[in-house]
């Protein structure tokens, strides 16, 4: 899933309920294996990560249990509020918009984010620039593209499929 980063997730999965280190793991990688398969984190990963949560005061440590403080709750909730117009039913709509975008390096988290909303809206990637899904697209969203100004490093276009044969 490219939705989130392995912080995100870790964070969205410590919402839910306090885990071990071991269990972070099962729930976030092997859960969703049906989803899409995914590369085991690395325990050493996992651990630079949640001590890096733990210094920003996201998450604690309690007998070998995490869980999100008051300031990790309030920093998802921000998030999840920045990306309300995400709607997750859209997989099985007719896939006739081409997104595509061409956004410099210098603006590469802004690129990958990108990659990762243009997937819970349901679209395809046929090449790491060029994506397929369902058309309209959330006005909001170009709102936030907009916000992010990467907007002008993106083009759509509506397609149809017709036999030509």
């Amino acid at each position: 899933m490219r939705t989130a980063t392995t912080t995100d997730k870790i964070l969205l999965f410590l919402t839910d309920y306090p885990a071990a280190c071991k269990a972070i793991r099962m729930g976030i990688y092997k859960k969703g294996a049906e989803i899409k398969k995914q590369k085991d984190i690395k325990d050493s990963t996992l651990r630079v990560i949640l001590s890096r949560l733990k210094k920003k005061g996201l998450v604690k440590n309690k007998g070998g249990l995490w869980a999100m403080t008051v300031k990790g709750k309030i920093y998802i909730r921000n998030k999840q509020n920045n990306l309300s117009f995400i709607v997750r039913n859209n997989k099985s709509k007719q896939k006739d918009l081409v997104v595509i975008f061409d956004i410099p390096e210098s603006d590469r988290k802004k690129r990958d984010r990108l990659r990762g909303i243009l997937e819970i809206l349901g679209f395809e990637c046929l090449q790491k620039s060029v994506w397929i899904g369902p058309a309209p697209i959330p006005k909001e969203f170009v709102e936030y593209l907009s916000q992010r100004q990467i907007l002008r490093y993106i083009k759509f276009f509506k397609v149809e499929e017709k036999n030509i044969v």
